[in-house]
């Protein structure tokens, strides 16, 4: 059994491997960048201001910008994402907190116009923000512009004129307008991540359960396929006096079988005749559409003797059967779901003793294949990956939009 530690690791191997977690590791490296690039550059600017306040206030505050732009720098090239919304705090956090700080720090005086930017961290109130994005947190982000922008600018305009004034809610005003704008496309970003990674999911568990209801239907078609032809074919061959040997050959065979499926060892092992796999493609189908037409044909040499259940020597490998049989429950299930209403469906095919070939023809909506996504798991997997992993196994796909769609299986035996 998996330790719980595993099973934590491969969540998070599967969560940093998602869009939305590429997004974040450059978003972190951006906006930790972008952070110390602009406090390299108002590095001339800060000897400057600092006669407007207490000296510790200068230090404290290039310390509480930097050490988290550092981290989140750092931190956008690990895998694990899980510290991205940390980090993304500690960034609003810190400037928010250095900002607040200059009010204490404040000595009164100001530069009466002589420095354009006397609060050195009016320059860049939204990138914060941008990390807030980043960590998935929109609503944090809209707070962080708003009150950073204000607070900043209240204090550059005390430092500028000594006094507030209604023209530097004006100049907050516009710093927000301008700084959303990167705020919104960066949400668009995120957004859609969010979205490729949830519709990603979403194939991935409905393909999930379309292969267990095909495991399902499989199994069910096997045991029906061992009821109906195997075992009533066993009864209705008895005559009076002594069986024949085949027939006792069978008859043993159906019971071992119904044992395995009573203790619960449901996978074939044995070769599975033409009449048995025609009775599975049967059952299969109808389980998916009950209306649809069938035609699979036995070659005349697969055709049993009168009175004989199997014919001799005609059966294929165990896997060629499951495979088939999958791939044609997928094909028509396929079908079922996109092919439209009112759709006429068939099944046709013909097994002989070297090779079979099965077709799931429908008059629906047809499809262009050449635009169909590779990835694509029901084609892909369901059908050409069962069929491609058998050695001779081939698929065969065509189809027109508004024609109706045709999925060819065959295998050769080798």
């Amino acid at each position: 059994m998996r330790s719980r530690y595993a099973r934590v690791d491969d969540g998070v191997e599967r969560i940093a491997a998602s869009d939305v977690a590429r997004v974040q590791r450059l978003g972190s490296r951006f906006t930790g960048a972008a952070l110390l690039v602009y406090c390299l550059v108002s590095m001339p600017a800060l000897a400057q201001n600092a006669s407007l306040t207490a000296g510790w206030w200068l230090p404290v505050s290039i310390a509480l910008v930097v050490v988290p732009s550092g981290a989140l720098f750092v931190l956008g090239f690990r895998r694990d994402t899980r510290w991205v919304l940390p980090a993304a705090l500690a960034s609003s956090a810190g400037y928010l907190l250095a900002t607040a700080l200059w009010f204490v720090a404040w000595n009164g005086e100001s530069s009466e116009g002589s420095l354009r930017w006397p609060v050195w961290l009016v320059q860049f109130p939204g990138v914060p923000a941008l990390a807030l994005v980043v960590a998935l947190r929109f609503r944090l982000a809209w707070t962080h512009l708003i009150v950073a922008t204000v607070l900043v600018r209240t204090a550059n305009h005390l430092g500028l004129y000594g006094e507030p004034a209604v023209s530097m809610l004006l100049s907050a005003l516009l710093t927000i307008g301008l700084t959303g704008l990167f705020v919104a496309i960066a949400m668009a970003m995120a957004t859609t991540a969010q979205t490729l990674d949830r519709t990603r999911e979403e194939a991935i568990a409905a393909v999930v359960s379309s292969a267990s209801e095909t495991a399902r239907e499989a199994e069910r078609a096997r045991y029906d396929a061992l009821i109906h032809d195997r075992v009533i074919s066993c009864l209705l061959a008895m005559r009076a006096g002594s069986p024949e040997r085949r027939l006792v050959d069978n008859a043993r065979d159906a019971l071992a079988e119904m044992d395995a499926w009573q203790r619960g060892e449901v996978g074939s092992v044995r070769p599975v005749s033409a009449v048995e796999l025609r009775g599975r493609l049967r059952y299969a189908a109808t389980r998916i559409d009950e209306a649809v037409d069938l035609g699979v044909e036995l070659a005349a040499e697969t055709e049993p003797a009168a009175g004989v259940p199997e014919p001799d020597g005609v059966a294929y490998p165990p896997e060629v059967a499951d495979a088939v049989v999958d791939a044609m429950s997928e094909a028509l299930r396929n079908s079922v779901r996109h092919a439209g209403p009112d759709v006429d469906r068939a099944v046709v095919g013909e097994l002989a003793r070297s090779d079979l070939w099965i077709a799931v023809i429908d008059d629906g909506a047809g499809f262009d294949p050449a635009a169909v996504d590779g990835r694509r798991y029901g084609i892909e997997e369901g059908i050409r990956g069962r069929m491609n992993a058998l050695a001779g196994g081939g698929v065969e796909l065509r189809s027109e939009i508004g024609r109706g769609t045709m999925v060819r299986l065959s295998w050769t035996r080798r």
